[in-house]
């Protein structure tokens, strides 16, 4: 990413970021649209596949289809973040520690 487009990430990106993973399972649909209505400036998503982490959310189709207008800052806690990282268009990804496998090329780890 260039210096420029830093500069333009951290300019959207101030305030609290919201997470709908924080809403119950069943209202995840309507907590999605109450962000987008606030005009959410940056919405957090911990996006777990029940390998890694044992508990599931959404996946990537999820973090994507809330659209562009706002910033997804994406924690990838999955055995396989090269794989659900690929659909969700986020901006900013943080992995989950430890994400390295052998002979992996993407072999994320913090």
């Amino acid at each position: 990413m260039t210096a420029a487009g830093h500069d333009v990430l951290r300019q959207r990106a101030r305030g609290i970021s919201a997470g709908p993973f924080a809403a119950p399972l069943g209202l995840l649909a309507e907590a999605a649209q109450e962000l987008i209505a606030w005009q959410a400036g940056i919405v957090h998503f911990d996006v777990m596949d029940g390998v890694f982490v044992p508990q599931i959310t959404a996946g990537p189709g999820f973090v994507a289809a809330l659209g562009a207008q706002m910033l997804r800052d994406v924690h990838l806690m999955v055995a396989d973040p090269a794989g659900d990282l690929h659909g969700a268009h986020a901006h900013l990804v943080r992995p989950g520690p430890a994400l390295r496998r052998s002979g992996d090329r993407t072999c994320l780890t913090t």
